[in-house]
């Protein structure tokens, strides 16, 4: 984990200026907040453990990701987080959906806008 975060650390950050804007947030605690993510895939997602090993292998006690396969080319990534800031929470959602796009599927869309919009690529 000590190198992701590293690398984490040189990421591109949010600006709403350069980047669509961020999907909203839910309080979940004084210090908890959750994101949810939906992504379009470019071929349909038959099974959904190699998703779920990727985002198991990127959670930790501060961060939690889960996956929802709403139909077999859309999914929703809920990222839960204690205690991170704005940026980190970004560059791990960046981080998360990238592994996704190499390891599992190739994604068309983040949120409305196609996923070349976001700098996903920059987390590879």
């Amino acid at each position: 984990m000590q190198m992701k975060e590293a690398s984490l650390n040189r990421a591109v950050s949010y600006s709403s200026a350069e980047f669509p804007p961020l999907p909203p947030r839910r309080r979940i605690s004084a210090t908890c907040w959750e994101r949810v993510w939906w992504l379009t895939l470019a071929e349909p997602l038959l099974n959904q453990q190699g998703l779920n090993s990727v985002l198991q292998d990127l959670s930790n006690e501060k961060v939690e990701f889960r996956a929802q396969l709403r139909t077999h080319q859309r999914i929703s990534i809920t990222i839960k987080v204690s205690g991170i800031d704005d940026q980190t929470e970004f560059q791990l959602s960046m981080a998360a959906i990238a592994r996704i796009h190499t390891d599992v599927c190739h994604i068309e869309r983040v949120e409305d806008r196609l996923a070349s919009v976001w700098p996903i690529d920059k987390f590879f």
